[in-house]
């Protein structure tokens, strides 16, 4: 088989937490942080988040400032398209379990508010 992600949310924590495995070892982990009128997610490794968030317009940066992968979403009039773009293909399949587990999180929270 391929190469495999796993994204697991922690329950037991305040704010939503993920931790991204690939294979079996801890790549990434993802924090929600609490931000008047703002979404904002921490990454581990340097890696961080930047564009809008909430509209689910945004790029995955490491910690050499290099774009990882991004996610833009397009509103039709039948539900939601993502149009998602990777950079670094050596990191593919983390930038992906990363954008996949914010954009969940954000879509959890807009249905509930």
């Amino acid at each position: 088989g391929g190469k495999h992600a796993y994204i697991e949310q922690r329950i037991l924590h305040l704010m939503p937490h993920y931790d991204i495995y690939l294979e079996d070892h801890l790549a990434c982990s993802i924090n929600k942080k609490i931000r008047l009128l703002k979404n904002d997610y921490g990454l581990s490794n340097g890696y961080r988040v930047d564009g809008n968030i909430l509209a689910l317009n945004f790029t995955i940066i490491d910690s050499h400032g290099k774009k990882m992968g991004s996610i833009k979403r397009k509103l039709i009039s039948i539900g939601d398209r993502y149009e998602i773009t990777i950079f670094d293909h050596q990191q593919e399949l983390l930038a992906l379990a990363i954008l996949i587990a914010i954009a969940n999180d954000v879509n959890r929270a807009q249905r509930n508010n």
